[in-house]
């Protein structure tokens, strides 16, 4: 995997995990869901980026 693919899947899965934290931290179930949904969305961009990777789909 290139180092610039693995930057990028890194720096998800960080702004996936403070998703979670937050979710997690606040009180609110409105921004609580709000929060675990972005983290889900964050994950699955994850996933499409390694998947295409190894399909050596991106240039």
């Amino acid at each position: 995997m290139r180092p610039e693919i693995l930057r990028l899947v890194i720096g998800l899965a960080v702004a996936g995990a403070l998703l979670l934290a937050y979710a997690r931290m606040v009180t609110g179930r409105l921004w609580s869901a709000l929060a675990g949904f972005l983290a889900l969305l964050v994950a699955v961009a994850a996933v499409a980026v390694v998947v295409t990777e190894a399909l050596g789909v991106l240039p």
